[in-house]
């Protein structure tokens, strides 16, 4: 292959490796050992270049050397603090690996080598990884890879030492070697491997002592350089072992090795054997064709280097634990890359095929290509596992940060439990409340820190206590949690994403007994049967879509409120349309038996409002359930819902900060135009039946406001084409139309869409915005897919205890053709059950409710049911011609109901108007269209 083509191979995997790691650069939170790099490049540099950390009060050594956070200290004053431009020191190393790579490569075995090797690292996830983090390890491998192969040049011109080239050579791996170490000690176990190389080779080509004159001044020089380094990390070494650090045992080692260089970084470091096999295999291969073709120097240097620095890493950690994790495994990557290089050097024409092993070749070169195929796929899939999967975030800090940044009120306090965290914490906490770090750094005495704990609440109404990650310190991680759990009330506790540490945050009130309202609360009376009152409410008159609402509710019991309360808000528009429905038990850590009769305790819930909520001004209802049995609590006017706040005005939440706070939607990304995106969809996954309403999301991005008042038009579609179901409605609240929607709003549709009676087994969703004339402006968007499972067709009624022939509809929609009540005389409070028997005559295109009254002569109602046929099961729309259905109806006849005889009435309506089919029995057609059943006896 010609030069220029290498070097357009070359500049265009560059290219390719550069995108990977700067894709979502800064989207992972930054991590506890982040934080120290950021506390480091703010140092004043003598500070820094002495490596001194003080935390809380109290100084350590940091065990890292400088040279890393003295370059961070530079180009954070540079290019500011932000995590992207942090985190590019990283990426730029990585990306100056690739070309070192490539060199050491064509040094060893070729062009080809250089470039197999180039492409392997620049889609090895654990590399992309390590490069997107704030820390020393890809300019460690730079030094590394540098050190290297100036080696290989000293080596290469050491028949004339002399020479200018050779001494600048060896200047520069004298160089190299140093900035290695000076970023990170590991370097030293890179430098052993290259003392040991020269010495080999030395003995070798010398074949006798003593060794040349340049090997010793080399090695001396280079020595006495790092003395001082050398004793301080001789100190290190000898301290003690280090947080976290354990001694791994060897075959866990080696297992860890393979798995981070062939796969990538995982919560359980070993992948699993069929990803790392290929990876094995195709390494080994390389070894071994290395060998055959003669280049056994190659061979003894790539193992040499992959193989000393580990064997050192995991020999000195036996004495004190030097490992912790795949980023101190890095060192060693390149030469297992040069060696799956040599899959390139395989399959290239310019590898020749000696004469009568034609058909081998075509064997090995089939069996190479399988594996590297295996290994490209494997880590293709991988790669973007670390860019999607919840399972490899980082330990979350940021979102602890954010999450805290909107509900913690001034009035609160932030504990976080482990104070290494705080670097990275503060960097993303922007609040009011105040924090604070307990246990501090080297506390240890379980009565200091819980006093320091309790001293902190003092005053205080709230603590929000992020008792995740645990201290490092030596201390019980338990002590202060269960403290808390005994002295205080949780009530709210939320796991973040976390790799390593684990994050988790938890709510806690000091004492939710008051004596008065507060002077900001509005003052209710609202009482229910069960003996619970709710006295007040404290709320802002307005909150945004995709942040956390926090209204203050007063509650008193009486004596006999003990049951487990769920409590049910309703945000309502002004057209009465519901967008948001809140259900969350009262207090689970705090129940209803253990607050002190009559008197007012606070409940402060958290309320996620999302960001798709339309803006415009809500009415919030409130409803009380029964935990145990799942039923609506009346209230001791009557209403099952009351009226909390008549208004609450919400804002609309804006792109792209709030992109993240959206429901989880099936993402859509489609351009409508200039000024609308859609960027995607709900729909539930589980079956309907046919007549039942099917929800839909959509989730929108306004780029700039529209210029119509477009419509949503929804349709269903079967699988031939044809629309069996349409939907014309608003896209979002009827009083927000498209023409007021801002530039970056995010905003919600809430649609439902019935499924047709007659409905396939499969229907499509699609959409389309409507100008106000009806023109589409932009072609239907096809969604998901609806499941729908047939109802079970029944065209014979069982025996039948009243018997009677009534026809609902003109023309006929049904026939009642008897019911059956167990009984004519009830007593005032008790159920009464009457179950109807319907046959369909012609199928309807409608859904009505069927209505249920039990009045008195002057039509006074003193029972009544409204409801869908069959439990709110089978619409009118999902009933086929010829199909029978018993249809059950349980009501509660008044309890102040006076003795005497009633009437049992039974019908349709047409919810919409209100309107009343008409009802015909034995051929008369009957007032009012209602049907007379029976009297009923109240005793």
């Amino acid at each position: 292959m010609k030069r220029h083509w290498r070097w357009a191979i070359l500049i265009a995997l560059m290219l390719l490796g550069f995108g990977l790691r700067l894709y979502q650069l800064e989207a992972q939170s930054m991590w506890s050992d982040e934080g120290l790099s950021l506390y480091r490049a703010r140092q004043p540099l003598p500070e820094l270049l002495s490596g001194r950390i003080v935390i809380d009060g109290q100084a350590s050594q940091d065990t890292n050397p400088p040279l890393y956070f003295v370059l961070l200290h530079g180009l954070r004053a540079l290019a500011g603090e932000s995590v992207f431009a942090l985190r590019y020191l990283g990426v730029l190393a990585a990306l100056l690996n690739l070309p070192l790579l490539y060199q050491i490569g064509r040094r060893l075995g070729g062009w080809q080598l250089g470039i197999g090797a180039v492409f392997w690292l620049t889609i090895s996830p654990i590399h992309v990884w390590q490069s997107q983090d704030m820390r020393n390890y890809t300019l460690l491998l730079l030094w590394n890879l540098l050190s290297v192969y100036a080696l290989s040049q000293v080596v290469r011109l050491s028949r004339n030492q002399g020479s200018g080239a050779f001494r600048n050579w060896l200047l520069l791996w004298v160089t190299a070697v140093l900035a290695g170490i000076y970023t990170h000690y590991f370097g030293f176990f890179v430098l052993a491997f290259g003392v040991l190389a020269l010495a080999i080779w030395v003995l070798w080509r010398w074949q006798g002592w003593p060794p040349p004159r340049w090997l010793i001044l080399a090695v001396g020089g280079t020595g006495l350089v790092m003395l001082p380094l050398l004793l301080v990390a001789l100190g290190r070494f000898q301290g003690a072992p280090q947080v976290d650090f354990v001694f791994v045992q060897p075959l866990n080692f080696i297992s860890h090795v393979f798995s981070v260089f062939g796969v990538g970084i995982s919560r359980n470091v070993v992948q699993p054997w069929w990803r790392v096999a290929p990876v094995l295999l195709l390494a080994c291969w390389g070894l071994y064709r290395l060998w055959r073709d003669g280049r056994k120097t190659a061979v003894f240097l790539l193992f040499g280097y992959w193989f000393v620095p580990l064997f050192l890493l995991e020999t000195l950690s036996y004495f004190n634990p030097l490992y912790n994790g795949a980023r101190h495994l890095i060192m060693s990557l390149p030469p297992f890359v040069l060696l799956l290089g040599t899959a390139v050097y395989t399959l290239t024409p310019a590898s020749t095929t000696p004469s009568g092993r034609a058909g081998w070749f075509r064997l090995e070169r089939t069996v190479v290509a399988a594996l590297a195929l295996a290994i490209m796929i494997s880590q293709a899939e991988w790669l973007h596992q670390q860019f999607t999967s919840p399972s490899l975030i980082k330990d979350d800090i940021k979102g602890v940060a954010q999450f805290l940044n909107e509900v913690a009120q001034p009035e609160d306090a932030i504990v976080l439990h482990d104070t290494i965290i705080g670097f990275v914490f503060d960097y993303y906490y922007e609040g009011e409340a105040a924090w604070t770090a307990v246990p501090a750094w080297g506390q240890r005495d379980e009565q200091i820190v819980t006093a320091a704990l309790e001293a902190i609440a003092d005053g205080k109404e709230r603590i929000w206590f992020v008792t995740e990650p645990r201290p490092r310190i030596g201390l019980s991680a338990n002590v202060l949690p269960a403290w808390a759990d005994d002295q205080w009330i949780p009530f709210w506790q939320r796991r973040f994403p976390a790799l390593w540490l684990g994050t988790a945050v938890k709510g806690y009130t000091v004492n939710p007994v008051i004596n008065n309202l507060p002077p900001a609360a509005a003052s209710l009376d609202l009482q229910w049967e069960n003996g619970l009152h709710l006295a007040g409410v404290q709320s802002p008159a307005e909150a945004r879509a995709g942040t956390v609402w926090q209204p203050r509710f007063f509650w008193f019991r009486s004596d006999s409120a003990v049951e487990e309360i769920t409590v049910s808000l309703r945000f309502i528009d002004t057209q009465g349309q519901m967008w948001l429905q809140d259900d969350q038990p009262l207090w689970p850590h705090f129940p209803l038996a253990q607050w002190p009769p009559e008197q007012l305790v606070q409940v402060q819930p958290l309320i996620n409002l999302p960001a798709g909520l339309p803006p415009g001004s809500y009415q919030v209802m409130l409803r009380l359930v029964n935990r145990a049995t799942q039923q609506p609590i009346a209230t001791a006017a009557g209403p099952i819902d009351r009226l909390l706040l008549e208004q609450l005005t919400v804002q609309a939440a804006s792109a792209p900060a709030d992109l993240t706070d959206l429901p989880d939607f099936t993402s859509q990304s489609v351009r409508i135009n200039r000024e609308i995106s859609l960027l995607g969809f709900t729909l539930p996954n589980e079956p309907h039946r046919p007549g039942h309403l099917v929800p839909l999301s959509l989730y929108w991005h306004v780029w700039q406001p529209p210029t119509a008042n477009y419509q949503l038009l929804v349709e269903m579609v079967d699988p031939g084409g044809k629309v069996t179901q349409s939907v014309v409605t608003a896209p979002t609240r009827l009083d927000y139309p498209t023409s007021a929607w801002q530039a970056g709003d995010l905003l919600q549709s809430q649609v439902s869409v019935t499924v047709p009676g007659q409905a396939d087994l499969v229907q499509s969703v699609r959409i389309t915005l409507l100008e106000p004339d009806g023109r589409t402006i932009h072609r239907p968007i096809q969604l998901g897919q609806v499941q729908v499972v047939p109802w079970e067709f029944r065209a014979e009624l069982p025996p039948i205890q009243t018997p009677l022939e009534a026809t609902f509809g003109e023309p006929p929609f049904a026939n009642l053709a008897g019911y059956e009540l167990l009984t004519n005389t009830v007593q005032a409070g008790e159920m009464l059950t009457l179950t109807l028997f319907w046959r369909t005559e012609i199928p309807l295109n409608r859904n009505l409710t069927i209505f249920v009254h039990v009045a008195d002569d002057e039509e006074f109602l003193v029972g009544q049911r409204d409801s869908i046929p069959v439990n709110g099961s089978r619409p009118t729309n999902s009933w086929r011609g010829g199909e029978a259905l018993v249809d059950t109806h349980t009501f509660q006849i008044r309890p102040e109901t006076g003795v005497g005889t009633y009437k049992l009435w039974v019908g349709f309506y047409d919810p919409s108007t209100n309107e009343r089919l008409p009802v015909i029995l034995n051929g008369v057609a009957q007032p009012d269209g209602r049907l007379f059943l029976t009297e009923l006896e109240v005793r």
